[in-house]
């Protein structure tokens, strides 16, 4: 039986995965994703952002791509990203 290599089973720990969103007030699309087992970062303030809700499941958040997320978040416990919706709206509320 043939393994997957270890990158590709980080991806999918990534992928499965609880996450607390935040949106910038100021910079439509700007998100931050923090798995919830982490602390938030200092960064991410009430003046600044806006908590987004909560997301978990075997789909990502839409703009959130696991496979480049889970270096952030494992060196960082965080990951920035861009999330925009067909109305330049943000499109990741899912809770």
């Amino acid at each position: 039986m043939k393994s997957q290599p270890i990158a590709a089973n980080r991806a999918n720990e990534a992928i499965e995965l609880r996450y607390n969103l935040f949106r910038h007030k100021w910079r439509p699309g700007l998100c931050c994703a923090v798995p919830e087992s982490d602390p938030v970062p200092s960064f991410v303030t009430d003046e600044q952002w806006d908590f987004g809700g909560t997301w978990e499941g075997p789909m990502s958040p839409p703009g959130l791509n696991p496979a480049t997320a889970e270096p952030g978040m494992r060196f960082n416990g965080f990951h920035l990203f861009q999330s925009v919706g067909p109305h330049g709206r943000l499109a990741l509320m899912r809770v």
